[in-house]
C-alpha cells in the first residue's frame, strides 16, 4: 500500500528502502481500501485483517508449512535484491 511510511524508514541494508518503495508503489491496494477493511474487521470483531488477496494465501501457506514458507521468502528476497543491484 502506497503510504508515507517510508519517510521515517530505517534499515542497515542500503537496498531495503528502495525495495520497500518499489513494493509500495506497485501495490494495487489503496490506503482507503485498507482503511475500509480495517473498519469492517473492527465492526465484526475480527483480529486478523488481510488486506491483499495474495496475503490470504501467504498466511495459509505460512501457517500450514512454516519451514517451506521461510525458505521461499528468503529465495524471493534474494531475487529482488539481485534485481535491484543490476
Amino acid at each position: 500500500v502506497n503510504t508515507r511510511l517510508l519517510e521515517t524508514f530505517r534499515s542497515t541494508d542500503k537496498n531495503a528502502k528502495r525495495l520497500a518503495s518499489k513494493w509500495m508503489s506497485n501495490s494495487p491496494v489503496t490506503p482507503e481500501k485498507v482503511a475500509e477493511n480495517v473498519y469492517q474487521a473492527i465492526e465484526q470483531n475480527r483480529f486478523l485483517v488481510l488486506t491483499h488477496p495474495e496475503t490470504r494465501w501467504a498466511w495459509r501457506f505460512r501457517r500450514w508449512f512454516p519451514e517451506q514458507f521461510h525458505k521461499s521468502v528468503v529465495r524471493m528476497a534474494a531475487r529482488y535484491l539481485r534485481k535491484l543491484e543490476s
